[in-house]
């Protein structure tokens, strides 16, 4: 971490910078430390990106609407095709309000640098590490085992592929 930039600013940096590698945007409110997202490559990265998740998205809801599923994947296809419409609202809301969360973003840093010590920062940042690894296990360890019963359905020939 550079020795001039204090705890906050280090953490929301790196907070934006990977939304950045996401393909989200930038949200960092400095132009002068920031990565360029209006090249072309980077949009057609989020564009990519975005539309790829959309039409999995809306295969989803066909699959919800239209499946003719067993009683547990029909409401596996419900959940998946209702959480991930609400996350695509959110990131149209999120990317449509890029520089009102950029105007927060810097505004936070101006007040948390007033208040910032050394010991609250340290205990912040652990916590912060700490979240992340739990939701990165959360979100990765039922992905996991999603597929593992998937695979398993499969081979036991309880699940069956289909053509449209």
């Amino acid at each position: 971490m550079n020795k001039n930039m204090n705890k906050n600013h280090y953490i929301l940096k790196t907070y934006c910078d990977k939304i950045f590698l996401v393909g989200s945007g930038n949200f960092w409110y400095q132009k002068t430390e920031s990565r360029n997202d209006k090249t072309l490559l980077y949009k057609i990265y989020s564009c990519v990106l975005f539309f790829t998740y959309g039409f999995m998205t809306v295969l989803e809801i066909m699959a919800a609407t239209m499946g003719d599923f067993p009683d547990d994947e029909k409401r596996d296809s419900v959940t998946f095709a209702s959480s991930h419409t609400l996350i695509m609202i959110k990131f149209i809301s999120i990317i449509k309000n890029k520089e009102l969360l950029k105007t927060l973003n810097r505004k936070m840093m101006m007040i948390c640098e007033a208040h910032e010590e050394q010991t609250l920062m340290d205990e912040m940042y652990r916590i912060v590490k700490i979240n992340v690894v739990a939701y990165c296990v959360a979100v990765y360890g039922s992905v996991t085992f999603f597929v593992f019963e998937g695979l398993r359905k499969f081979y036991d020939g309880q699940y069956y592929l289909f053509v449209l």
